[in-house]
């Protein structure tokens, strides 16, 4: 299989994090390399890596009293309410950072977007060393896309690519730095990712997403020189989780 490349990423002012900081536990890692290869969504991805991450510390956690609480209250969480009542009553615990994800993963499906990307920004000032930051940027990138501020949503995708371009989210990263390209009218950038993607990665189980992207991309370039509304594809779009 040809060697993936990304295209360069514009100069930003994002901090650059320290990427030995955010190495997962080896369970984790094994669950991102089989992600990575078989190229899931990122609503799967991140949920299963949320998942196994939950079983983790779950593990080395339960035999100490508050913690076992809390991970217990953290299992069972479905709502909104329980993950607020954990931050709430469990702020010190190993489990206060698992809810603070959760609680922004189930506001942006709710479509709650400002809240979500506050509670993805609260957990990247919270927690700066956690093992889950990098699925904490994708998000908050997400929530500014979904907020109508393509240009800090590009920012964003592509600091992520910078910074953490290894990560089984990294092909996530780059399609959304081609998706804010487009809404922000660049549709020959954005067109210029995807067949980059495409020539150099043909066998990568993105490559359907890829063309489905460079297509409507380029639908989308002929409506705006023909001054008609734009189909915008979000098939290429998968709900963050977190």
């Amino acid at each position: 299989m040809p060697k993936k490349t990304f295209p360069q990423p514009q100069q930003t002012h994002a901090d650059k994090p320290d990427r030995s900081k955010h190495k997962h536990p080896p369970e984790l890692e094994e669950l991102m390399k089989f992600l990575r290869v078989y190229g899931w969504p990122v609503a799967a991805g991140i949920g299963l890596a949320l998942a196994a991450f939950l079983g983790y510390t779950s593990y080395v956690h339960y035999q100490h009293g508050t913690e076992k609480r809390a991970m217990e209250l953290l299992t069972r969480a479905t709502t909104t309410e329980d993950m607020e009542h954990i931050l709430r009553n469990y702020e010190d615990s190993q489990a206060a950072p698992m809810a603070l994800l959760s609680l922004a993963s189930t506001q942006f499906r709710n479509a709650q977007y400002p809240q979500a990307y506050d509670a993805y920004t609260r957990f990247l000032e919270t927690y700066p060393d956690h093992e889950m930051i990098p699925e904490a940027k994708i998000g908050a990138a997400y929530c500014l896309e979904a907020l109508n501020r393509p240009d800090q949503a590009h920012l964003a995708f592509t600091a992520f690519m910078e910074n953490f371009p290894d990560h089984y989210l990294s092909e996530t990263a780059l399609f959304g730095s081609a998706r804010t390209l487009s809404l922000q009218g660049q549709y020959e950038e954005a067109i210029a990712i995807y067949e980059q993607f495409i020539e150099e990665n043909p066998d990568s189980p993105w490559l359907p997403q890829a063309e489905t992207a460079r297509i409507y991309t380029e639908k989308n370039k002929r409506a705006a020189q023909q001054n008609v509304p734009a189909d915008m594809n979000r098939d290429d779009i998968t709900t963050p989780l977190p």
